[in-house]
């Protein structure tokens, strides 16, 4: 049977929601650069530096940078791991840099919240979570017959 992700989802109105690709990269600020002079696009960067900045599921810490387009399109997130015991790292370590999984930015808590929900007891099981209280919650999920990774982010504006 072939992959569809769409009969997955709980439809909420498309400015609720957007789609972007999340690419791993060793220096996210670097690469926003080189891609801004070939695309033309801004980037909103979320600097995660400080200890205890984010909490995950386990407890442990998950240090990052992570740059969000803001062209016409909004298509890239990058990311940038710099500490912590995560897929993100462990991705790097084993495959370099590239893309790692698709996101879905929601501007509503509550339909992060649903969706997240509808999600799980379809089969996708939680790969890592983390939140910033008052900032994002994030949720990296697995398809249940693939190795697809999909991301539910709710950002506050």
């Amino acid at each position: 049977m072939p992959f569809n992700i769409s009969k997955n989802f709980k439809i909420f109105p498309a400015q609720s929601r957007r789609q972007y690709s999340c690419f791993l990269t060793y220096d996210a600020e670097s690469m926003a650069r080189r891609l801004s002079n070939a695309y033309p696009v801004n980037w909103k960067i979320f600097d995660f530096e400080s200890e205890g900045d984010l909490s995950t599921e386990t407890g442990s810490s998950l240090l990052y940078q992570m740059q969000i387009s803001e062209g016409p399109h909004k298509l890239m997130i990058l990311i940038t791991p710099y500490s912590g015991n995560n897929i993100f790292s462990d991705y790097l370590d084993a495959f370099g840099e590239g893309f790692h999984h698709n996101c879905i930015m929601y501007e509503k808590s509550e339909e992060y919240k649903i969706q997240l929900v509808h999600l799980l007891e379809s089969g996708y099981s939680k790969v890592q979570t983390c939140s910033k209280q008052s900032v994002f919650e994030s949720c990296i999920l697995k398809h249940p017959d693939s190795e697809y990774m999909l991301e539910l982010l709710f950002l506050a504006k």
